[in-house]
């Protein structure tokens, strides 16, 4: 992944994740289905969710701000 033309590690499960959430962009995926997209057949927790969330938030800086958000109580959205 590339941020400002500089390359941009990602976790293998993390690429997977923004992967999954940009293909259903505008729409609210409950945490339940990012997890069984990510991790199907595993057990996980939300920790490894959690996780994720915060590598990708990293990786894209200050373009994440307003882009991917959580919606209390349903799952994420990315607009």
């Amino acid at each position: 992944m590339q941020r400002g033309g500089l390359d941009v590690d990602l976790r293998a499960k993390s690429l997977s994740l923004l992967t999954c959430l940009l293909e259903n962009a505008g729409r609210v995926i409950g945490k339940d289905e990012l997890v069984n997209a990510v991790w199907p057949n595993v057990a996980v927790s939300d920790d490894s969710l959690t996780q994720c969330m915060k590598d990708i938030r990293k990786a894209l800086g200050a373009e994440a701000d307003g882009l991917i958000r959580t919606v209390l109580r349903r799952g994420y959205v990315i607009d």
